[in-house]
């Protein structure tokens, strides 16, 4: 069942993802990294939910990829591009 998961999740990535080093799948470190990215106020959210250790990931957003890392408990905040109604995703 896994593999179907991570088939779908492939297949469906929106604007803004995360992987690890290999620049294709989630990794350890992926699994402690909760991040979301709001299309209207133009921002991506992340928050290291490991309180022991530092979590690195790869964050693909629009074309471009950003090596990020994350202090332990950390929560970091960045720019990205604010989208019209039109470039939504599950829009109609």
């Amino acid at each position: 069942m896994d593999y179907l998961y991570e088939y779908v999740a492939k297949q469906g990535r929106g604007h803004v993802w995360i992987t690890g080093p290999d620049f294709e799948n989630p990794d350890e470190d992926c699994k402690w990294i909760n991040f979301s990215y709001f299309p209207d106020g133009g921002r991506i959210c992340f928050l290291n939910l490991d309180y022991d250790h530092e979590r690195k990931c790869v964050l693909h957003y629009f074309g471009h990829k950003k090596f990020i890392t994350l202090q332990p408990g950390e929560f970091m905040q960045m720019d990205a591009p604010v989208l019209q109604p039109h470039e939504k995703y599950n829009q109609r």
